[in-house]
């Protein structure tokens, strides 16, 4: 079989795109006694440590994935209780592996008027739906770009509890977003009509039509959310003191971004996009071949990397994503 080797050309715009979504993890209630000393451990460690963990019957996770190949690029895991303890705080830790320039697909949960400013200030986009509880779309108002496209001006809110009152007064008194009506015609989905606000403000780089893919890609992150607690079966973590609850988060993380690095090579080398290959079903193919990787351990490279190669061409695209 002749062998070659091929490069995906993938959109700017989702090359450039990270997901962030958040989801809970269960532990063993292992007793008071042992909760007590695992607190008190987390209590005296978690202001130097990058992945807080506390020992509580529920963890909040929240993960940076890449749209296009579905990698974890960082994860931060903390109690499931208390201020400052949920997905846009952990977002917040993890932000720094960012890039100016990428795209941030989200939940309506980021659509706020700090959160929007304070990616702004750090060189990055959003594209996430309208929270409604906040504000309300009139297209009668701002600058007109086409049908249920303006871009509009929003201002300062009276108070953000997450800030100082210096720190708020220093703020500007508003920021420019877009705001795109996008009607919703799949059958089955029972929202007619989305409002999607974006940073991304010149309609001929990114069209209305773009933002509404790249939001329903969005999705995408929690199928790669669904992956790692059901088919890596992390959902519950065994683990009893917390350095151990922190190797068995990142193992389980390595081992998926692993795999989806096997998935992108198989992509490759059928030319077609790394999202097209079922995450469950490259577990299932890699777990057929396993005898035979475990014979062909003690051979020499070049035979080892045969069978790598035939193993990729045994992965099979699926209409359904991930």
């Amino acid at each position: 079989m002749q062998r070659r080797s091929a490069t995906i050309v993938l959109d700017p715009l989702v090359a450039a795109s990270k997901l962030c979504d958040g989801q809970h993890l269960n532990r063993f209630d292992r007793g008071a006694r042992r909760r007590r000393r695992l607190n008190r451990h987390f209590h005296l460690e978690q202001a130097a440590s990058g992945l807080l963990i506390e020992a509580l019957g529920h963890l909040a996770e929240c993960a940076l994935t890449c749209l296009a190949c579905g990698a974890i690029v960082n994860l931060g895991v903390c109690r499931y209780a208390g201020k400052g303890q949920g997905e846009v705080s952990l977002l917040r830790r993890l932000w720094d592996v960012l890039r100016a320039g990428d795209v941030l697909p989200s939940d309506r949960l980021m659509a706020n008027w700090a959160n929007i400013l304070l990616l702004q200030e750090r060189g990055l986009e959003l594209v996430s739906r309208l929270n409604k509880a906040n504000r309300k779309a009139d297209f009668r108002r701002g600058k007109r770009l086409g049908d249920d496209d303006h871009i509009v001006r929003w201002f300062k809110p009276t108070t953000i509890r997450s800030m100082d009152w210096q720190t708020y007064k220093s703020l500007p008194d508003s920021i420019t977003v877009r705001e795109v009506r996008i009607p919703v015609a799949q059958r089955g989905f029972r929202t007619k009509w989305i409002v999607v606000v974006t940073t991304l403000l010149d309609p001929r780089q990114t069209t209305k039509e773009d933002l509404a893919s790249l939001y329903r890609a969005r999705w995408h992150n929690e199928l790669d959310l669904r992956s790692t607690k059901s088919t890596m079966q992390m959902h519950h973590l065994r683990c009893k003191t917390p350095d151990l609850v922190h190797k068995e988060i990142w193992t389980h993380i390595l081992a998926y971004n692993l795999i989806r690095t096997i998935i992108a090579q198989a992509a490759a080398t059928h030319d077609l996009p790394p999202r097209s290959i079922s995450f469950k079903g490259a577990c299932q193919t890699l777990e057929a071949f396993q005898p035979v990787i475990g014979l062909r351990t003690a051979h020499r490279a070049a035979q080892r990397l045969t069978l790598y190669h035939d193993i990729l061409y045994c992965f099979t695209p699926t209409e359904t994503f991930g």
